[in-house]
């Protein structure tokens, strides 16, 4: 059951990828084509403040049913800053040995911000203050190590032909909107994303990137490890063929007209026991252990707005400072190796008058006074 719920997830990532090859643009039948092409590619390629918010359900028959709400707000153009806050409701069904289901409710609710460098974070109970400042130069290098990739492959990805083929476009007073159509034939789409995109290439660099994250954590990288990678990215992509259009319910995204920045995502898939079954086999897993009734339903909607604007983020109300998480830790510290300094001047004394007093015996002293007595009356 793991390995399939971790292929689901892999598969969606996989989903989500595929569609961006034809996901950049939109556009109404009566707007011109190419203006709002060039504007949503320069646009989007670019990297703003922004903030929003959104929903993430997800519903599994006999296994979990649970929502994620969040909304967040960030800055990147004079320094990076963040915050999030969030909570999942819901409940989690396991089984005993058994086989009596019991529920657990799921009632979460926490925060995190990073400031200058320093992560506050929240998890309903306590806070955690910690220094991330090398981490997040490294995560800077790998988004705009990302960003130049998409760069690259923008004249390929943004295709106006794929957009209109595969989706019905729209406009509002205020958006242009772009739903996935429901009649898609999977093995035309894939020779269309293919011959617009070299699919090779997105996957070697998203191996590499895989690699190079795992070095910077001091994980080692092998050869065999690399092609380990690229064997389950290749199943990955050929269960996601099979299957794709079978999982995908709803897909839209929205773009504001006044800005050409995204506005609203929406995503819905659906999964099921014969699903399941398909791409165990493109994966060479087998679903043992998955309910003949297994479904699984998943959707994604986010909210963004206020792009390019500077927040005013702080740290957050009731958050200790790094100074006083770090001071009131090393307090802690010393506390405790005074105690067991403590602990250990407090034992010696005792070991050593122990010593003192198996040395001189209370009874050989007895004698000794004895003898001395009778000497002094002999006398």
């Amino acid at each position: 059951m793991k390995k399939s719920i971790k292929i689901f997830f892999s598969l969606l990532t996989t989903v989500t990828m595929a569609f961006g090859v034809v996901a950049p643009t939109v556009s109404a039948q009566d707007t011109n084509w190419d203006e709002v092409l060039t504007q949503l590619n320069e646009v989007n390629q670019e990297v703003v403040s922004m903030e929003g918010d959104g929903t993430i359900n997800v519903s599994a028959d006999q296994f979990i049913d649970a929502a994620l709400n969040f909304d967040f707000r960030y800055n990147v153009e004079e320094s990076f800053a963040l915050e999030l806050a969030g909570d999942v409701t819901g409940e989690l069904v396991t089984t005993d040995a058994e086989g009596n289901p019991s529920s657990m409710p799921l009632d979460f609710a926490g925060q995190a911000s990073i400031i200058d460098g320093i992560a506050y974070l929240f998890d309903g109970s306590s806070w955690t203050v910690e220094d991330v400042s090398a981490q997040e130069e490294q995560i800077a290098a790998e988004f705009d190590s990302i960003m130049a990739q998409i760069q690259e492959q923008a004249d390929t990805m943004s295709n106006p032909e794929l957009t209109q083929k595969y989706f019905d476009l729209s406009e509002t007073d205020s958006e242009y909107v772009m739903t996935l159509k429901q009649d898609i034939n999977p093995d035309e789409f894939w020779a269309d994303v293919e011959s617009a995109v070299d699919m090779e290439q997105i996957k070697q660099e998203t191996i590499d990137q895989t690699i190079q994250q795992a070095e910077a954590n001091g994980q080692e990288f092998t050869e065999e490890d690399r092609q380990t990678l690229e064997e389950q990215m290749d199943l990955s992509m050929e269960a996601t063929k099979s299957v794709m259009f079978q999982l995908v319910d709803t897909m839209e995204f929205r773009y504001s007209k006044e800005t050409y920045y995204l506005t609203h995502m929406l995503m819905d898939f659906s999964l099921d026991r014969a699903n399941m079954e398909e791409i165990a086999a493109d994966m060479g897993e087998t679903t043992e252990g998955i309910p003949e009734d297994f479904n699984v339903a998943f959707s994604m909607e986010f909210n963004f707005a206020n792009h390019g604007e500077v927040f005013d983020i702080v740290v957050p109300e009731g958050a200790p400072t790094f100074d006083e998480a770090s001071s009131t830790e090393e307090s802690a510290t010393e506390g405790t190796e005074s105690l067991e300094e403590s602990t250990t001047e407090e034992s010696v004394p005792a070991e050593e008058t122990s010593e003192e007093t198996t040395e001189v015996p209370a009874e050989e002293s007895s004698e000794e006074e004895t003898t001395e007595e009778s000497s002094e009356a002999a006398e």
